[in-house]
């Protein structure tokens, strides 16, 4: 992924050098500021530290009034929370208009556990990041290959089926929980599938090393499955301010008509009016807004078969398509952007994947099949991108579209979305496709976000960071709170 994060907090803290071994009665607020900043800097620390850290930070947020009463106290004075920052200067922690930079190499987000605002203290969140860690190599361990997520299935329904006040309901090899009390509320879908693409050598087997957890699916997407999971063990959802349902589907590396999101939403015909839909797809827990929808076409390309001695009796079909492979490496790249948003950028791009051709070494050939596969933006319909590529090869052969997924809609004025992107480390275009674009044919407002690393998805080496689960918990914990600092 070569999108940049928009940053949605103009502060950073420093890393602390020093671990509060236990806690105690501050004496000061700044006391107890500095204690919440030692979580700072977690990717840069081994997970021995990061661990001792965290029983910090839970030990925190069980004895987080008085912390709470203070902040409540202090804003009537004060309109900031300040701390140190890089160089020991005070650096105001205010939430400020997101801003945007040019698309570049993919920052890392950081961890700040606590922001303020006037009148209000932040909902303190514990995490227990071995359980996270735990559940991520346990969902690595069930190899889920697309039709193959039976198992895996299974572990999910089990797990979840015990905890008191949850619905869990399986449709084929989808699984569905939710929480009846809480209907009436503005119904959030949170979405993650349970397949992966085929294993690379050594790589399905799940190991950890420090921070990370390598295998299979680490970040696509089994790191936001085990965030949901842990969710729903712990969260009290009588305090949630929303319906979500938890849905783990399969199928999405494949097909778009074979997504079990379809077997879902004809089982639950009411999830097409929800409020809003959250895909936890890998993006590091920045928001990606929309998606490019996606075409893959076939064009064939004939000619005459003669002996390879004597071409002169036939007609190369190779030779015959040379010309539409240069105009497909000519195609423009076209930039969208929304008229309120002239730096979400979305890429329109055009590419030859496949060439097959020949039949023998001593064959003129008569038939040549070139697949390309065009990314459009969610400003063109589907039908408008499959009127564009028929015309565009027209002169060149016969094509047949063989998959056609749409571009997803822009869903910066939906109020969830916002409060989303409060909590998030920034936003960015979503330059590629998710489930997204689906929820658009159904009318429902959809971002892709999660715990995994973009850039490692469908990698021989992937892996997931632990502090990114850590982060991705507290966000969607207070997402589903009513929270948004």
């Amino acid at each position: 992924m070569g999108n940049s994060v928009r940053s949605a907090n103009q502060c950073t803290g420093a890393k602390h050098t020093s671990i509060v071994s236990d806690l105690k009665l501050a004496r000061s607020f700044q006391d107890e500021v500095e204690l919440v900043h030692s979580l700072m800097g977690v990717e840069r620390m081994g997970l021995a530290r990061f661990e001792r850290i965290q029983a910090n930070q839970n030990a925190f947020a069980t004895s987080h009034g008085r912390l709470a009463h203070f902040l409540g106290r202090v804003n009537g004075q004060r309109r900031h929370l300040f701390v140190k920052g890089i160089h020991g200067e005070s650096v105001s922690c205010a939430r400020k208009k997101p801003t945007r930079i040019p698309p570049g190499p993919l920052p890392r987000p950081r961890i700040l556990s606590v922001l303020t605002r006037p009148g209000s203290a932040p909902i303190p969140i514990a995490t227990d990041v071995s359980a996270l860690r735990d559940l991520l190599v346990q969902l690595v361990a069930i190899p889920s290959v697309s039709r193959q997520e039976g198992p895996l299935a299974e572990f999910v329904q089990t797990r979840l089926q015990n905890i008191a006040g949850m619905l869990v309901q399986r449709v084929g090899d989808n699984v569905v929980a939710r929480f009846p009390r809480l209907d009436g509320r503005d119904r959030i879908l949170l979405c993650g599938h349970l397949d992966t693409v085929p294993s690379a050598a050594g790589n399905d087997t799940p190991r950890v090393e420090g921070n990370r957890v390598y295998g299979v699916g680490a970040s696509d997407l089994k790191a936001g499955l085990a965030v949901f999971l842990e969710l729903l063990a712990r969260v009290d959802f009588q305090s949630c301010t929303v319906d979500p349902w938890f849905v783990f589907y399969a199928r999405e590396e494949i097909g778009y008509s074979e997504s079990g999101l379809l077997e879902v939403v004809d089982a639950f015909p009411g999830l097409r009016d929800s409020s809003f839909a959250v895909c936890v797809e890998p993006t590091a827990n920045a928001v990606e807004i929309g998606c490019v929808g996606t075409l893959h076409a076939e064009v064939t390309v004939r000619g005459k078969a003669a002996h390879s001695a004597r071409p002169w009796l036939g007609d190369n079909a190779i030779h015959r398509c040379l010309p539409l492979l240069e105009k497909v490496a000519q195609f423009p790249v076209r930039e969208y952007a929304p008229e309120d948003d002239k730096e979400l950028v979305f890429r329109e791009v055009l590419s030859a994947t496949k060439i097959h051709g020949g039949v023998a070494g001593n064959v003129i050939p008569d038939e040549v099949r070139v697949f390309l596969n065009f990314r459009f933006a969610p400003d063109r319909t589907s039908d408008d991108a499959v009127g564009l590529i028929r015309a565009f090869v027209s002169d060149f052969g016969d094509v047949d579209f063989l998959d056609l997924a749409p571009a997803g809609a822009i869903a910066l004025d939906n109020r969830h979305c916002q409060r989303l992107i409060a909590l998030a480390p920034g936003y960015r275009a979503k330059q590629a496709w998710t489930d997204v674009g689906r929820f658009r044919e159904w009318g429902v407002p959809a971002v892709s976000c999660g715990p995994g690393l973009p850039e490692m998805a469908h990698q021989a080496g992937e892996y997931a960071n632990l502090s990114d689960l850590v982060t991705g918990y507290q966000q969607l914990h207070r997402f589903l709170l009513g929270d948004s600092r």
